[in-house]
């Protein structure tokens, strides 16, 4: 599905088009957008070239793939490659699908031109942030509704005993004259296979979540949801029963790149894509105002910081020590892991898991990134209703982004509250001065007419 008949490292890599390919920005139509945008792994877009439209198609497109007409030119992909079934009709853009539909996709241009946005506040992300979103942040940061996360990887491999498993490799290489490997036959049966593994291997993990996800960098050095990849913590149990490793989460070389002198845990949360989308994007606060988003942990992760104490669901004091003597562990102690599993960095910058690690480009929110998130998401409970027409609108889409109105310091921010409080005293006490004066003309008015009518 994902493959542009290229071998690569990763599936991701081969992953070429974009958001913006055919939904085009607030601002561009997607031919008005230069080659890269949104796959730009760190390079500089001429934003003054756009990549336009073409009427040719690849070699492969016209021998195996239904041809349509080009109509104004078939769209491009971010990499330059032509889409045989998208194609250009003026400023609209139309999908024909293999199932013989046709169906215009809604471009964000038109629908900025013509003001029909279904949400009016959280059209402006789109429209006045342009610059600062749509450059840094996958649409998909925002649009994903929510993303699957399975945190934790307890991996137990138990020697002990008779235990054995089945050797997978083996049994696949296993071929048989029907055709049949040894794990294709479906009668019930374990397979059959030449090589048997010793020790029996299991795994579980340490909970679910289906919720707005941690946010890092991809590997494109774009914004986008993280989940975990592999939180690999690992138990063995010896063939006489002792345990050998409880446990245990392992770490890469001392002072290898990201590892400080102990090494990096080897815990990964991977950058992804959660096909989640949604028309209805993410609340502005559930990024600039969240810990867990920002990656410092569900709450700064403190529900979960007694992993290497191990944790009880018990009876406890006061002062937070069991009351019973019978109490058993519900999570068993974790050496090494001393903050929660969906915590990529400390508020100190210290990173305490992997993201993304065969990715030059991804790691976690840069501390400037992380700060002025937050510094946002302040603003953010009692700026966030800014109705479109009213003059604060106004004012911001003149200055062309809302950062350029932000106050450096709390000094500034104060002074600016102190103005506004000022002058909104000041416009109550001139408007209850007129509606006074309104009402003793009035009351006067009506007793004149009174003694006038009597």
């Amino acid at each position: 599905m994902h493959g542009n008949g290229n071998i690569t490292g990763t599936l991701l890599a081969n992953v070429e088009i974009e958001c913006s390919d055919c939904h085009g920005t607030a601002t561009l139509y997607p031919w008005e957008l230069p080659l890269g945008w949104g796959d730009e792994f760190g390079n500089e877009l001429d934003m003054n070239k756009p990549r336009g439209v073409t009427k040719e198609l690849l070699e492969n497109q016209t021998k195996y793939a239904t041809q349509y007409p080009p109509q104004d030119g078939y769209l491009l992909t971010t990499r330059g490659n032509p889409f045989g079934n998208v194609v250009r009709e003026g400023d609209k853009v139309v999908v024909h699908s293999a199932s013989g539909l046709d169906f215009e996709v809604p471009a964000l241009k038109t629908i900025n031109l013509q003001d029909k946005w279904q949400n009016k506040n959280a059209a402006l992300a789109a429209k006045i942030r342009t610059p600062e979103h749509l450059q840094k942040i996958e649409c998909y940061g925002c649009h994903s509704a929510w993303a699957p996360q399975c945190y934790g990887c307890h991996v137990k491999v138990d020697f002990s005993g008779d235990k054995r498993a089945t050797d997978w490799v083996a049994a696949g290489n296993t071929h048989f004259p029907d055709g049949h490997t040894a794990e294709s036959i479906r009668d019930g049966k374990p397979p059959v296979a030449p090589g048997v593994a010793f020790g029996k291997t299991s795994e579980n993990r340490s909970y679910l979540r289906w919720e707005n996800p941690v946010l890092g960098i991809n590997g494109e050095g774009r914004v986008s949801p993280i989940v975990p990849g592999c939180q690999q913590i690992t138990t063995v149990i010896a063939p006489d029963g002792e345990m050998l490793i409880h446990n245990k989460i392992w770490r890469t070389p001392p002072n290898t790149e990201g590892g400080g002198a102990k090494g990096q845990r080897g815990i990964d949360m991977a950058p992804a894509a959660p096909h989640t989308t949604a028309r209805q994007a993410r609340e502005c606060t559930s990024c600039h105002a969240t810990s867990k988003a920002l990656g410092y942990g569900t709450h700064d992760g403190r529900y979960l910081r007694q992993y290497t104490g191990g944790i009880y669901v018990d009876i406890m004091n006061e002062k937070g020590q069991l009351v019973t003597k019978t109490a058993k562990y519900q999570i068993s102690p974790i050496p090494d892991l001393p903050m929660d599993l969906d915590q990529v960095v400390t508020r100190e910058g210290e990173q305490v898991q992997s993201v993304g690690q065969h990715w030059p480009l991804s790691g976690p929110l840069t501390k400037d990134q992380r700060d002025h998130m937050e510094r946002i998401g302040v603003c953010l409970s009692c700026h966030k209703d800014v109705p479109d027409g009213a003059f604060a609108y106004r004012v911001v889409s003149k200055a062309g982004s809302v950062l350029e109105l932000i106050p450096k310091t709390d000094e500034e921010h104060q002074k600016l509250i102190g103005r506004a409080l000022y002058m909104a005293a000041n416009i109550e006490v001139l408007g209850g001065i007129v509606i006074a004066t309104i009402v003793v003309v009035l009351g006067i008015y009506f007793v004149f007419r009174r003694k006038k009518t009597s």
